[in-house]
């Protein structure tokens, strides 16, 4: 999709580290303006046999991840694994600065343990881009009454306050939401183009109900403070107090 993609590519250009991660949908080059030396695309066995991306012969190994001494000795070059689901992701805890997830949560069986997972192999301050499709919508209303668009996945839609509660729970702060795509799905082409003022429109008034929303959210991790005892007040109070001699009149 042009808009996903266009945010995308906003969105990590300026995202720094050394680990990125991409779940789901591995045709769709959703890392292609980051310039972290070690990009992974995770997909799960289902689409990896209908996509070109299976005959890639650079498929990782479990024991070739990121944050492994192979992989960085292996420098920068894609490499693709396969995953029965994203449930439960092959990562150390804390292991990947970036993790982008391109509908990842509406293409797994349990959405939210596959977000405890990403938010478990987050680094500290580590960032996790995640589009997905908005139920408050046209595209949402198709999909209510049973008219969805080829290639969209047929599992409950999550909703943004929702994803954002989930946000919360797991220590992850909501930097970005954004909305577009205002047009209902059609299949002509001419229909699409005539309601083309739609975007326009629905940018400016009302812009929550966009069809695919985008998402950045950044992992927080409280800061220790060592609290102990303030030895340098204990010897200012142990010191005499100076006794001067008050001249009587």
């Amino acid at each position: 999709m042009t808009w996903e993609q266009t945010q995308f590519d906003q969105q990590l250009v300026d995202v720094f580290g050394f680990h990125a991660v991409q779940l789901g949908l591995p045709q769709w080059p959703v890392l292609r303006s980051n310039r972290m030396p070690l990009h992974l695309v995770a997909s799960l066995a289902m689409e990896h046999s209908t996509t070109d991306h299976a005959t890639d012969s650079r498929t990782q190994r479990i024991t070739d991840l990121p944050g492994s001494e192979a992989s960085i000795a292996r420098g920068h070059r894609p490499a693709s694994l396969i995953l029965e689901h994203f449930q439960s992701l092959p990562f150390a805890d804390g292991s990947l600065d970036l993790v982008v997830a391109p509908h990842g949560l509406e293409m797994d069986a349990d959405p939210r343990q596959t977000l405890r997972e990403i938010a478990r192999v987050l680094r500290p301050e580590g960032r996790l881009v995640l589009t997905g499709f908005n139920p408050v919508s046209l595209w949402g209303a198709q999909h209510l009454i049973g008219r969805q668009p080829g290639g969209v996945p047929r599992s409950p839609w999550i909703s943004l306050p929702r994803l954002k509660d989930w946000y919360a729970l797991l220590g992850l702060e909501c930097v970005l939401a954004q909305h577009g795509v205002y047009r209902p799905r059609l299949a002509q082409e001419k229909w699409l183009e005539r309601m083309r003022f739609l975007e326009r429109a629905g940018d400016r008034w009302w812009p929550i109900c966009g069809a695919v929303y985008l998402t950045v959210a950044v992992k927080r991790v409280p800061a220790i403070r060592m609290v102990g005892a303030d030895f340098r007040r204990k010897r200012m109070r142990s010191q005499p107090a100076a006794v001067g001699a008050r001249r009587q009149a």
